[in-house]
């Protein structure tokens, strides 16, 4: 059984449209504060998969996953 962990950042698009950004491997123990600092930092070099400019940040959650291998 192995564990995986990712952070999420979800941005909103020009047209209100969402893109996600996936980080894996965060460090433990962090804050909204400073995801969200760093998640507008590079706001400016994003785009959407159809080529819309990343507007605002919307919210960062950690996705954690268990995998089980069937034997």
């Amino acid at each position: 059984m192995t564990s995986h962990k990712k952070l999420e950042i979800r941005y909103l698009a020009d047209d209100n449209s969402k893109t996600t950004l996936r980080v894996n491997g965060p460090k433990d123990g962090l804050a909204l504060a400073e995801v969200k600092e760093a998640a507008e930092k590079i706001m400016p070099v994003l785009k959407t998969v159809h080529d819309r400019n990343v507007s605002s940040f919307d919210k960062a959650y950690i996705v954690e996953t268990t995998v089980t291998e069937l034997q």
